[in-house]
Formats: C-alpha cells, structure tokens, sequence
C-alpha cells in the first residue's frame, strides 16, 4: 500500500509505480523552489494518534515509498534569496538537541553538506557524538552522561579548541552532537550567554504517539520526554532555535532544507546525497539497488550491535536513511495524554511555520 494509492494492488503494479516515480523524480530538472507553495499538513482538529498519521498524507509506514527526494540540492541561490553571505568574525555553535535513537545522526549528515558548518567525525566516535569525547577526557562519566549538573561547559569548550575536535576548526558554523544534551539545554544557554557566544540550536522531535513518550524515566532520565520538550522550549530564545519535526523531515526534506536556509541562511546551502556523492538525475539499475539493499542490511546489522567502529564515511546520509530499512514514522501508539498532544501543537506550529 502507497501512499494515496490503492489497496490490494499487484506486486508488479506497485513496482512500476516505485520505479516511475523515481525516474520522475530524478530526472526533473526543474526544482520546485516556491516557499510559500510548500504545503505541510495541518494538525488534525481533534488530534488522536490515528489522525496524526492520516494528517502526514501517508498511510505506509516505509518512509522511502512516501518521501519527496525530488531536491537534492537546496541553496539561497534556488530560493531566489541573496547569495552574498555577510562575513562573521565570531564563531557560531550549533548543538544538535535530539534524543537517542530520534534520527540525529541524518540531521546532522544535512547539516554537515553546508559549506560552511564542520562536525566531529574525525574524531571516530560513535556516530560522531561528543559524548565518548568527553569520557575519555574524563570530563564526565558513563554514570555522570546524563546528569544536567555534572558537566562543566566551560571545561569542555576549553578542551574542544585546545583538541581541535572539529573536521575543520576554521569553520563558521561549529556541530555538536550528543543526545545526552537534551537535558543540559539550560546549562548550554547559560554558557552561551555569560560568554557572549553565539549559538543557534536545532531541535528535532519524534511524535507523541511513540511508545516512549508514556515512560515515567526517559533512556537514564527521571524526565518523561514530554518533561524534556517543555523545558527545552521554554529555556532556549526562539531567537536562538529551528525546530523540526522528525516526519517532515523524512517525508518533505526539500521543504525542511528550504525552512532552515530561510531561518539560518548562513548556511548557505544544503544537500540531499546519496553513497557519500550529490545524487545524480539518472534512473538507477536494479543491480544498484540490490546492492545498496545488501548494504543497508549489513548496516543494519551492524548498527543493532552498536560497533563504535563503524564507517561514518557511508550509510548515514539523509537520503540512505530515508531509503533504508531504519525509516519508520514515529507514529506508533495508539494512545497519549491530551497535554502531549497540546505540546506537540504548539511544537508543530513553530517548527511548520
């Protein structure tokens, strides 16, 4: 089942429908660049979780059959906007405030394809998160990872210019990811501002409707992660944050890239890539895509045993992501609290408008 399709299809059918689409989509060479076109789905009048998911216009639980990859390449110059970039003296610290498991590590791939941004990954940690960084400098412990209080930020900040832990420490635009620091927000800002730092925070967040917004103790928490949004929300200057909700981005990542240069043009440009190059506009063969199956199934695998030696030049990219086996919406409960879903609008509206 498609999305906007039929039911009960032939096998076949929905195969050359697959394959029509995406030759479509990869040899349009005209780029629909029209912001104010870009149609997001509203929040359903009475919400429950079986109307947030007919509200995404997809009623298929893969991603990759719903997506719109259209756009492989997002940049000032296609949005009609200035190309000229003014000149920043100053650094800009850009952490990544997404929760485990919550598609950070595609957030940042997208991220990283600006010019002007740099991320950790030479480093060789996990996923290049910050976090095993800190460990073995002893800044914080594997006990200590998830306590707000238990990381002195000006310490880090220190270690991190002295180390040079950036790709490119000349870079304007400075990543940061770690899922830990979804409960140091204020001890961010707080830093930020006592130093006179700049700082611009991407948020990004997963439905209510998933199963773990109803634990008491969210992954080594004593917050529930409806607790967690609320006070990232509450703390961080909207001046100083782009939230995103994680089904766009994986269902319209050509509006999500046009919605980030828009607020945060300094970035420039974004990319959508595929095996590491800019996606070609060519029909890909079917000994590719089998390829790439057993690829992403190897992957897979190997991200389930969370092996810190993982590649990070491959497979983490937002258009293997969406296409992989990993892509699910987050829309995966049948029930939640009426506060979640009032948070989760008020979310929505900011991170659509």
């Amino acid at each position: 089942m498609m999305c906007g399709g039929k039911k009960n299809m032939h096998p076949l059918t929905i195969s050359w429908m697959i394959f029509s689409t995406i030759y479509q989509t990869l040899g349009n060479s005209t780029p629909q660049v029209n912001v104010a076109k870009a149609l997001w789905p509203r929040f359903p009048a009475e919400a429950s979780c079986q109307s947030l998911l007919a509200a995404t216009g997809c009623e298929y639980q893969d991603c990759s059959l719903c997506s719109d990859l259209r756009e492989t390449r997002v940049s000032l110059e296609t949005l009609n906007i200035s190309t000229k970039v003014p000149a920043r003296s100053s650094k800009v610290y850009m952490p990544i405030i997404v929760p485990p498991f919550f598609g950070s590590s595609a957030l940042e791939y997208l991220l990283d394809t600006s010019p002007h941004t740099s991320s950790m990954c030479h480093l060789k940690t996990w996923q290049c998160e910050s976090s095993w960084y800190l460990i073995r400098r002893k800044l914080v412990t594997k006990k200590t990872l998830w306590d707000s209080a238990a990381t002195n930020w000006t310490q880090v900040y220190e270690h991190y210019h002295r180390d040079q832990v950036w790709d490119n420490p000349n870079a304007t635009i400075l990543l940061d990811k770690a899922p830990p620091n979804i409960v140091k927000v204020k001890q961010l800002v707080d830093f930020y501002e006592s130093n006179g730092l700049d700082y611009k925070m991407i948020v990004m967040w997963r439905s209510p409707c998933r199963h773990d917004w109803l634990e008491d103790s969210y992954h080594s928490t004593n917050f529930t992660l409806q607790q967690i949004l609320t006070n990232i929300l509450k703390v961080v200057p909207k001046k100083h944050r782009i939230l995103i909700n994680y089904d766009d981005l994986l269902l319209r990542p050509a509006n999500i890239m046009k919605k980030v240069l828009l607020q945060y043009p300094i970035l420039e440009s974004l990319h959508i890539r595929a095996n590491g190059q800019v996606q070609t506009r060519s029909t890909p063969s079917i000994l590719a895509i089998r390829h790439r199956r057993r690829q992403l199934a190897s992957h897979a695998r190997r991200r389930h045993r969370r092996n810190p030696g993982l590649d990070h030049a491959h497979m983490h990219e937002l258009y293997s992501y969406v296409t992989s086996e990993h892509c699910k919406l987050s829309i995966t409960g049948n029930q939640t609290t009426p506060e979640a879903l009032g948070l989760w609008e008020t979310f929505l509206q900011e991170a659509r408008s």
